[in-house]
């Protein structure tokens, strides 16, 4: 059938619908699928951030159209001249391109080659934290809105393991690959670790420790940050800016450190986390709920009633005041290890001469004994 140039050119008001008229369906719904999923994300993210500058990005647009429209007309020419011996040729690239349009959604890819066990976990995964991180930013605090970060790494693992089922089909071993759930429930009932999932993990502190077993280190890492987070919100202090960085970076840096030895051990390595450090670490978070409770009272109940003169000066003072008694108590409980080294074999020692002086006496008093 002859298509028409005027009705070629007409259709391409919208992208894609030209490819799709003379024949080329896949491309044409896969031009048209990323127009749109470009054009509404950046007028959701328009509208999310409440930011009408966020439109620029809708610039690029009308080169999308035009190369659109250019590109069908190139296909224009070919399309009457086709043989009919290219179809079967053809039917592969139409399901190529179907497969690329359907991994666009997460887990659709999956789906489209039959591997409903590793699309639909993907596909739930994606859409239920979308859900859940919308429903905390606009029921709680905006600032859960950044937890989204993690939905494009998901996408990108979607994408490129459905391009990977694609290819595993094209050399008959498409019907061997197990799973996700059941990829994961192998790996976590073996002890199998990654090192590099124990460092993306690193990211976020504690998690990468709990990743790693280390339980215990890795609930305190994460309560530690997440009770930083709650008291500088809640108090508006400038803490978070001190404290994040030390915690992110001993988080990050100490999982580096763990990686070493998941080539050593099987199992988790907990040795390097001790009872007497989880008794440690406990106190110094017991130590610093009191304080967070103490200075929440003094911000509602004792603030209120002071002069806003006297509280702006009395902020910097109180901030010295416990620098000083941090510095003071990291100053008594410091020991040279040299020195308690020397003082602890000049002990032993000591003890030895003793007991070496002791034995004589034993020995002469024993034999006047018998003497006698």
């Amino acid at each position: 059938m002859r298509r028409s140039k005027a009705v070629t050119f007409l259709l391409g008001v919208i992208p894609g619908l030209p490819q799709i008229y003379l024949g080329y369906s896949g491309r044409g719904i896969l031009i048209m699928a990323l127009t749109a999923f470009y054009t509404l994300g950046v007028i959701f993210l328009a509208a999310a951030v409440g930011s009408s500058n966020f439109l620029v990005l809708l610039l690029p647009l009308p080169f999308v159209w035009l190369g659109a429209l250019v590109d069908a007309f190139l296909l224009f020419p070919g399309r009457a001249a086709e043989p009919a011996q290219q179809l079967t040729g053809r039917t592969d690239t139409l399901q190529r391109e179907l497969l690329i349009l359907a991994a666009l959604v997460p887990g659709g890819g999956q789906m489209y080659l039959g591997e409903m066990d590793r699309g639909l976990p993907l596909a739930v995964f994606f859409f239920g934290w979308l859900t859940f991180v919308g429903f905390l930013a606009a029921g709680v605090a905006g600032g859960f809105i950044t937890l989204w970060g993690l939905l494009p790494i998901i996408w990108v693992y979607s994408f490129f393991d459905a391009l990977e089922g694609w290819r595993a089909r094209e050399r008959g071993v498409g019907a061997s690959r197990p799973g996700l759930v059941a990829e994961l429930d192998t790996a976590l009932l073996h002890g199998g670790r990654s090192g590099a999932v124990a460092a993306a993990l690193s990211l976020v502190p504690g998690v990468g420790h709990m990743y790693l077993g280390q339980m215990e280190k890795g609930l305190s890492l994460l309560g530690g940050f997440l009770l930083v987070l709650f008291v500088n919100n809640l108090l508006r202090l400038n803490l978070a800016f001190v404290v994040l960085p030390l915690l992110w970076f001993y988080s990050a840096f100490d999982v580096l450190g763990e990686l070493p030895l998941l080539a050593e051990t099987s199992g988790p390595n907990a040795a390097r986390f001790s009872s007497g450090n989880q008794r440690t670490v406990q106190r110094c978070l017991g130590y610093a709920l009191v304080g967070a409770g103490l200075l929440l009272l003094a911000d509602r109940l004792l603030v209120p009633q002071l002069d806003p003169r006297l509280v702006r000066y009395l902020q910097p003072v109180a901030v010295a005041v416990i620098l000083m008694v941090v510095g003071v108590r990291l100053l008594l409980g410091t020991r040279v290890p040299g020195r308690a080294a020397e003082k602890g074999a000049a002990g032993r020692s000591a003890v030895e001469e003793g007991a070496a002086e002791k034995e004589p006496n034993e020995n002469n008093s024993e034999r006047e004994g018998g003497g006698a």
